[in-house]
């Protein structure tokens, strides 16, 4: 936008200089304090081409196909999507949307293993997604006089209806406790343990199951000792493995179900 109301002089202005520096500034300034402790930054390098899937058919089965096309748009959203990309831009917004979309484009690249593996994507990407879906919606709801108004009446309703449909029908099992054994465990947790309680909550490093607890802690096990002098106090735990056997014998038990246990870390034997 800056380009086209200004052209050259945008880069010859001090104003466009300083609200650069005003954008990476932070940044910059991140990085120098994160930069101070090395160990609270996680590998990354993966992220970029880990797997070597970049431009792979697996890539675009999985980013365009599969999450966008059928997770986020329920297929039929592409019908207003598509629309909203091959019309005209209007005079104001220029090309501004379609570089907010070529820049969402390049981050999916840039970080190809990473949007594969994980959602990393959504969150910037749903906000243009949904402007393009928006300019379709409303050129089917105000069709030009070459449309038939009532088949891009009927197209934006048969689009809409499925695009929430089958939407929903292929996330909602996202919404399903499939351990809700983790729920009943993490309400006892709350209810015995005091707030300032550090819970160490086996998961297989996923923090599910300590969300539950309502209390800060670790999502994994192993190295006991080194989690109780960091502030550990209980664990708490679903599965009655060798682990949890071993610290059910030396330790005291407070709750003992039948699918879960709480043990009090501060209370072993040696």
């Amino acid at each position: 936008m800056g380009w086209k109301q200004c052209r050259t002089d945008l880069l010859k202005s001090v104003k466009s200089y300083v609200w650069l520096a005003l954008v990476i500034l932070p940044f910059l300034l991140w990085r120098v304090w994160i930069g101070q402790f090395p160990e609270g930054i996680p590998a990354f390098t993966w992220l970029l081409n880990g797997n070597g899937i970049r431009f792979k058919g697996a890539f675009f089965q999985w980013i365009f196909a599969d999450r966008l096309g059928r997770l986020i748009l329920g297929y039929f959203g592409l019908i207003p999507l598509g629309i909203g990309l091959i019309i005209k831009p209007g005079d104001r917004e220029g090309w501004f949307y379609r570089w907010w979309g070529l820049g969402i484009l390049a981050y999916f690249v840039t970080f190809a293993t990473g949007n594969v593996q994980h959602d990393y994507y959504q969150i910037i990407a749903i906000p243009i997604v949904s402007i393009f879906i928006a300019k379709g919606i409303n050129v089917l709801f105000h069709p030009p006089k070459e449309f038939s108004r009532p088949v891009s009446y009927f197209l934006l309703l048969i689009s809409a209806v499925f695009m929430l449909a089958f939407g929903w029908y292929h996330i909602r099992d996202y919404f399903n406790i499939n351990h809700p054994e983790i729920v009943e465990a993490g309400q006892s947790v709350d209810k015995v343990l005091p707030a300032e309680a550090k819970v160490i909550a086996p998961y297989d490093g996923d923090t599910a199951f300590l969300f539950q607890t309502n209390r800060k802690g670790w999502p994994i096990g192993g190295a006991i000792d080194d989690k109780v002098s960091k502030g550990a106090t209980h664990y708490v735990s679903i599965r009655f493995d060798e682990e949890t056997r071993g610290l059910m014998d030396k330790c005291q038990v407070m709750v003992k179900a039948e699918k879960f246990v709480i043990i009090d870390l501060g209370k072993c034997s040696d």
